[in-house]
């Protein structure tokens, strides 16, 4: 299945300092992948990179069969971006505004009140359709933020922080919203609320200094393991097996594994066989993904 967004290799420098090296992604139909990291780590311009507002020094970005930079009209009828401050007019009613943005996006004449009226129930702001989007609260100002990234039904949704303005309920109402987007569509969005992601993720990569610092499948299984062995274990390095990411000694004869959806236990055990060790145990290890977030931030300091 060819990948509804494919980046290679992105890059951006500032006055000389990197802002983001070496990023690469791919998410076919069904994938949601979420961007974690501490701020300034480069969630936002990795977005901005991969939705068309700033051009990579380095690296390319494919939506569908389309090069963004090559053919970015067409590349972007099939991006929604909803950036972390709302792209709003604050002297326009939310009618107004989202009749603007269907305008802008392309559609007939006669297909754009049929689509601010759907996007509108999906987005629960039927009751809001004559409001003045300044007096509007934070929370429905980014309901309608993320109205405006859908109201062209696009592939790839790109969502900065959607969630953090939003108390509770207005929560629970996006994320069901999101859920039922990914099912057809490929989606990446930033948030630092762990747990909300967790939900809704099928994949999360951490980014700390510009760079991938750790991914991992949110529907792959355990991501850590731990091996016992009777042998000392100074052999075992990361990548001795696929899927293996890092390896902490515990004891000179235990190591807590950091895996991705590529590892294979059985691939592991042949590889102690190979080193005469006595295996003991291997078996996975519950962790939080908050856990392991922190885990791999506090490694990167």
């Amino acid at each position: 299945m060819t990948p509804l967004l494919s980046a290679r290799q992105l890059g951006r420098r500032l006055a000389g300092k990197v802002i983001v090296s070496n990023i690469d992604i791919s998410l076919k139909p069904g994938q949601v992948l979420g961007l974690l990291g501490p701020n300034g780590a480069g969630k936002s311009t990795t977005l901005n990179m991969l939705a068309g507002v700033l051009t990579p020094d380095t690296g390319s970005v494919r939506i569908k069969t389309h090069d963004l930079y090559q053919a970015p009209l067409t590349a972007k009828r099939h991006i929604g971006y909803a950036p972390d401050t709302p792209p709003l007019y604050p002297a326009m009613t939310v009618d107004a505004y989202l009749c603007f943005c269907a305008k802008l996006r392309g559609l007939k004449q006669d297909k754009v009140h049929a689509a601010v009226a759907r996007i509108k129930q999906a987005c629960h702001l039927q009751t809001h359709s004559g409001c003045v989007l300044k007096r509007l609260s934070l929370g429905f100002r980014q309901r309608v933020n993320i109205a405006q990234a859908l109201l062209h039904e696009p592939d790839v949704m790109l969502l900065d922080e959607p969630i953090n303005a939003l108390d509770p309920e207005q929560t629970e109402l996006t994320l069901q919203l999101l859920q039922q987007c990914a099912q057809q569509r490929a989606l990446i969005l930033s948030s630092h609320r762990l747990a909300e992601l967790e939900a809704l993720c099928t994949d999360v990569m951490v980014l700390q200094h510009g760079r991938i610092q750790g991914q991992q499948s949110l529907t792959c299984g355990a991501r850590q393991w731990r091996l016992r062995t009777r042998q000392a274990l100074d052999r075992l390095t990361p990548g001795c097996v696929p899927g293996l990411t890092s390896c902490t000694l515990e004891s000179p004869e235990c190591a807590l594994l950091s895996v991705t959806g590529a590892f294979a236990p059985d691939a592991l055990a042949a590889w102690v066989r190979q080193q005469d060790l006595a295996l003991m145990t291997l078996e996975p290890v519950t962790v939080s993904l908050a856990d392991w977030y922190r885990q791999i931030t506090h490694n990167t300091h």
